[in-house]
């Protein structure tokens, strides 16, 4: 594993590189890492890219470079939780650029269920659960951020909520063309309903897997990372 192109992407594994990891957070740079290990350890070589610009555009030409410096001319994008919005923008942007999207702990597209995620979580938090996202992590799976940038993921937060409010962020996700696989476990608070009912028959080709005994970060299930990462690598 290598770090390079100005410290906004990994390697892991030799290229060709199949795809591009997009982390969530926002601000949470490495916190993907234990998903693209998971990637590798499958035999496919992928790309973290470690976010460090503070708007989509930015950070859509942050992902531009990284397909230039390595002669990327279409790519697959998986996004995880924030990773999963920043890669429907790109998609949209640059359609001819992306082969597919593979999005895990998708976030809602709708503002209307950002208060069934608060409710969750308050309820885990009032059984006098810790981890509030995850239904069963195995251990040592929570070190990999390497640092939480606050502001950035304060300014980013507050242009996704706008564009989730607005309906801007639903229209850029009908308008890719390109085939979506959802993987989402059922013990996440972010609801799969956020993702599918809102693109319910309106996309040419959207797939979606509920995993059992699964939170948020389906990498670092006890009980669903085996049937998590076979689905990645199928869809892969």
């Amino acid at each position: 594993m290598n770090i390079n192109n100005m410290n906004i992407v990994r390697e892991y594994g030799r290229p060709p590189f199949r795809a591009i990891v997009l982390h969530g957070g926002p601000g949470a740079p490495g916190c993907a890492a234990g998903l693209c290990r998971g990637i590798a350890e499958r035999g496919i070589p992928v790309l973290e890219h470690l976010q460090t610009a503070d708007t989509f555009d930015e950070l859509m030409e942050e992902i531009l470079n990284i397909m230039k410096r390595y002669s990327m001319e279409r790519t697959i994008l998986v996004g995880h939780s924030f990773g999963s919005w920043l890669a429907w923008c790109f998609a949209e942007k640059y359609p001819s650029m992306v082969q597919k999207i593979i999005l895990t702990g998708g976030a809602p597209l709708e503002a209307k269920y950002l208060q069934d995620i608060i409710r969750t979580r308050n309820e885990r938090k009032s059984q006098g659960k810790e981890d509030t996202d995850n239904y069963c992590a195995l251990p040592g799976t929570s070190e990999d951020m390497l640092f939480f940038n606050k502001e950035q993921h304060e300014v980013l937060m507050a242009e996704a909520f706008t564009l989730r409010e607005s309906g801007e962020l639903l229209k850029r996700a009908l308008r890719v063309r390109c085939p979506v696989t959802l993987l989402q476990g059922d013990y996440d608070p972010h609801p799969v309903e956020g993702v599918c009912a809102p693109l319910a028959g309106r996309l040419p080709q959207f797939s979606y897997y509920v995993l059992e005994k699964c939170g948020h970060d389906p990498w670092k299930e006890k009980y669903a990372r085996k049937r998590f990462l076979d689905l990645l690598e199928a869809a892969l």
